[in-house]
């Protein structure tokens, strides 16, 4: 893909880069800036959508994340005796 955009090639129109590639991309105008109102970030996690921006321009949008969630069962921990669990926050 840096080939490509190094020579300016056409090859590629839509790129699937990972999260770390997205400000390397972008800094080298090998990737286009994308108009954010055209896009539901809101309804995405702002962690990943803030991997998809670069110097406050959007030039990625996430198609899938590896966000953390903790499930549990309230049956057993009612039962335990114990509370719902809580996030500690940001440490």
């Amino acid at each position: 893909m840096i080939q490509n955009a190094e020579t300016k090639s056409d090859a590629y129109t839509v790129l699937s880069l990972d999260v770390v590639w997205t400000s390397e991309f972008a800094a080298h105008q090998w990737i286009d800036r994308l108009p954010q109102e055209r896009f539901p970030l809101r309804k995405m996690l702002k962690p990943v959508v803030e991997t998809a921006k670069y110097r406050g321009g959007l030039y990625a949008v996430p198609g899938s994340s590896d966000g953390g969630m903790l499930y549990y069962r309230s049956d057993l921990l009612k039962k335990a005796g114990s509370v719902n669990p809580r996030s500690p926050g940001p440490s």
